[in-house]
């Protein structure tokens, strides 16, 4: 079982996919945190089809990583190894 924690992010190195983050709780940066990759979602109930939709634009799609003052929840390996994760933003 692991510790939830949230924060906010006070920086992001993005080719590593790593953030440091803030938690008020406990007046702390954090270390280098991994943050968790999402499948990346496209549609869903109210999407349009190819041939509904009334123009083109192109659409890049880049995995999740949160933003500098985004919060964000954490979770660490409790124990020995105390290394720690972001599994998601709001």
């Amino acid at each position: 079982m692991g510790d939830l924690r949230v924060g906010k992010v006070t920086d992001v190195n993005a080719s590593e996919r790593l953030v440091r983050v803030y938690f008020p709780d406990v007046d702390m940066v954090s270390g280098w945190l991994k943050v968790i990759k999402y499948p990346p979602f496209i549609g869903g109930e109210n999407s349009q089809t190819e041939t509904e939709a009334l123009h083109e634009h192109k659409l890049i799609i880049t995995p999740w990583l949160p933003k500098i003052g985004e919060f964000v929840l954490c979770l660490y390996n409790t124990g020995f190894n105390e290394e720690g994760f972001v599994i998601g933003g709001f």
